[in-house]
């Protein structure tokens, strides 16, 4: 059993903020889902779904994520699925937990391209925040285009 991930076990409000334009830094549309995130396989995975209400001219969207463990290489695999592409997980980001941070790398497609990705997990007493950046370009700075802050649902 891995307990990287047991502080997101319960039910969330989110802040999500997401920059639809890397070039512009000023252009972060802002919007709350709601998250609810539950241990399984006896703590070697564990399994949260998102809704949404939407925004002007976007529909509402329901989203989720499974995460497993791997023991044999200290690995955890994120696979995000989504409503908005039904019927298929993306590719899986993978990476672990060291001092407290999780740091995830995977593929990801911006504007039609492939590129690369990071997400990394922090948190603290009742709260937790979520960061995927972009890497256009090999060796590239990393761009942050989409950021999530969780409160204990009220």
């Amino acid at each position: 059993m891995n307990g990287d991930f047991d502080f997101l076990f319960g039910r969330w409000d989110v802040h999500n903020r997401w920059r639809p334009d890397l070039d512009d830094d000023g252009s972060w549309v802002e919007f709350a889902t709601a998250c609810e995130a539950r241990p399984i396989l006896g703590g070697l995975g564990n399994i949260d779904s998102f809704s949404f209400a939407g925004l002007p001219g976007r529909n509402p969207w329901e989203a989720g994520t499974v995460r497993l463990y791997d023991p044999s290489e200290d690995v955890w695999r994120i696979y995000w699925m989504s409503s908005s592409r039904p019927g298929r997980f993306d590719e899986p980001m993978e990476g672990r937990f060291a001092d407290g941070v999780g740091t995830f790398y995977g593929p990801e497609e911006w504007e039609g391209r492939r590129v690369r990705a990071r997400f990394r997990w922090t948190h603290g007493p009742g709260t937790a925040q979520w960061e995927q950046s972009l890497q256009l370009v090999d060796d590239g700075p990393w761009k942050a285009n989409w950021t999530m802050d969780f409160r204990p649902a009220g």
